[in-house]
Formats: structure tokens, C-alpha cells, sequence
């Protein structure tokens, strides 16, 4: 069986970083806060009522589903790149005199 390549990501894979998890997780955190928020605004004035040309209770309407489909995206994602960290037990060193 071949074993898998992880890409790493230098901003969170570090475990050598005591933060690491923090950072991580306050990243995908703001990440799932901010994306659909700023899908939803772009949709609605930019694509819906810009291009489209809808009214503004059908711009809600598709935009709010926009936002909907990008956190669920986003949630996989997540799940996906949980299951497939790698986990390492951290490593103790034994005192010797």
C-alpha cells in the first residue's frame, strides 16, 4: 500500500509550535465567520441585484442560500483536513544523569 504525501501548510502545520492548534483552529474559526458573510453581501449586491438584475426579496432569498452552501462546503472541507492530519504523539525526553 503506497503511503500518502501530506501537503503541509506553513502557517498552522508546524507541531513543533506549542500554538500550533490555536492557530489553527482560530484560523478556520474566522475563516467560517467571515466567508459566508462576505459570499452573502457579494452575492446579493454584486451577482443577484448587479448582473442578474433581481429584486431585492429574491436577492436575499439566493444569496442566503449562497451562504448556506459555502459553510456546508467549508464544514467538509474542515472534517476532510481533521481526518487526514497526521497525528504524532509528542515526543518526551528522558533525564538522564
Amino acid at each position: 500500500m503506497e503511503k500518502r504525501e501530506i501537503v503541509n501548510v506553513p502557517f498552522w502545520n508546524a507541531p513543533e509550535d506549542p500554538l500550533y492548534l490555536f492557530k489553527k483552529l482560530g484560523f478556520l474559526t474566522l475563516l467560517m465567520i467571515v466567508l459566508p458573510l462576505v459570499l452573502y453581501f457579494f452575492s446579493k449586491f454584486i451577482l443577484f441585484e448587479g448582473l442578474l438584475s433581481m429584486t431585492t426579496s429574491n436577492s436575499y432569498f439566493y444569496a442566503a442560500i449562497v451562504a448556506i452552501v459555502a459553510v456546508h462546503i467549508f464544514l467538509i472541507i474542515y472534517v476532510y483536513v481533521a481526518v487526514m492530519e497526521e497525528h504524532k504523539p509528542p515526543s518526551f525526553q528522558q533525564k538522564r544523569d
